[in-house]
């Protein structure tokens, strides 16, 4: 009989602490169930900021890419300007939907610097101001960028059936040098490659369509692309020894 009752009052006082529990995660305490959904919010607005951003950075077009962003508040990404891509590193803290960040490249390059920047609510443009390591020969940007995703595209460009089809020597035996290395830049800039060369990269960046992304796309190149690319080269170098002689 003593051992019976013994029993019940165990699960009595079992009961009542069940039940006490439940009424202080009702009353705001440490309740289980309002973690998970604050980790998931957090988990998405951190994949709402992480992707590319892209915009006028001075005279050259930038795009800024956030990779990574931790959860002890570090930062990760690239920039990828005027024909240079280079990582970055540094800290971001959220203040309400805004997140904002300070980040340095390597400093390893003359071009290096620290990017400033806020990604306001809504998280589609990135606004900032990037500071050189070499103030004495680099002066310090604004930018505002717009959210993008960079996406390949094979009808873009004036020379867009140079990525859509194979070319015949019918289609580029008469075109000069200069409309030849257009064609052929062309198929490069359709994959995001940022040029180093000022007259490509200022053509390019006044097209809506492109984004610099890569400063090698060798390994990106469609077969049709690369037969192509070889036959425009041949032609170049044709059109260089033969037309531009004769000025045509």
């Amino acid at each position: 009989m003593k051992k019976q009752l013994f029993w019940v009052l165990i699960a009595c006082f079992t009961f009542v602490a069940c039940q006490k529990d439940e009424k202080q995660a009702d009353k705001g305490g440490n309740s289980t169930k309002e973690m998970p959904e604050k980790n998931i919010n957090t988990t998405v607005a951190i994949m709402d900021v992480v992707g590319t951003y892209t915009g006028m950075f001075g005279n050259n077009k930038i795009t800024i890419g956030i990779k990574d962003l931790a959860a002890n508040g570090e930062a990760r990404g690239y920039s990828v300007v005027a024909g240079n891509n280079r990582p970055f590193l540094g800290t971001y803290q959220q203040k309400g939907d805004e997140y904002i960040f300070s980040v340095k490249e390597p400093g390893d390059d003359k071009y290096d610097g620290e990017f400033e920047f806020t990604i306001p609510a809504g998280h589609q443009n990135l606004v900032g101001k990037w500071i050189p390591f070499n103030k004495g020969q680099l002066t310090e940007k604004t930018y505002n960028l717009a959210k993008r995703e960079f996406k390949y595209n094979t009808t873009d460009g004036k020379y867009a059936f140079a990525s859509e089809n194979t070319l015949n020597i019918a289609e580029i035996e008469n075109m000069t040098k200069t409309d030849l290395r257009m064609m052929r830049n062309e198929m490069y800039a359709r994959h995001g490659y940022s040029f180093k060369m000022k007259d490509m990269r200022a053509y390019f960046e006044n097209q809506d369509w492109y984004m610099p992304m890569n400063t090698d796309v060798r390994n990106m190149l469609t077969p049709i692309e690369k037969k192509n690319e070889e036959l425009i080269k041949r032609y170049e170098k044709y059109a260089q020894e033969y037309y531009d002689e004769y000025g045509r």
